[in-house]
C-alpha cells in the first residue's frame, strides 16, 4: 500500500490513506509509514502526518520526521519568498 501511494501520488486519494490506516491499526508495520515523508508530494506528507496522529504515540518516530519534513518545507517557502521580495 505504501508503494502504491508512492507510486502514484498524484492520485492517491483519502480512501487510499484511511485504507493503509487501518492495515497499520490490523498490524502492518509503522516503521513502513516513513517512507512516505521522503516523497516530495505534498499531499502524501499530509496523508502520513494524518495517519500517524491518528496512530498517536505508536507513531511518534514516523511523527518527528514527518514534523521535520513539513518544517524544512515551509523554511524552503519562506526563504523563496523572502528572496522574491527583498
Amino acid at each position: 500500500m505504501v508503494a502504491k501511494l508512492l507510486a502514484q501520488a498524484d492520485r492517491a486519494s483519502v480512501h487510499d490513506y484511511n485504507h493503509l490506516l487501518s492495515l497499520l491499526f490490523r498490524g502492518l508495520p509503522i516503521d513502513l509509514l516513513g517512507a512516505l515523508p521522503q516523497c516530495p508530494d505534498k499531499n502524501v506528507i499530509a496523508g502520513a502526518r494524518f495517519i500517524a496522529e491518528e496512530l498517536a504515540e505508536r507513531a511518534a518516530p514516523v511523527l518527528d520526521i514527518i514534523l521535520l519534513r513539513l518544517k524544512h518545507d515551509d523554511a524552503k517557502r519562506l526563504s523563496h519568498a523572502q528572496s522574491k521580495a527583498g
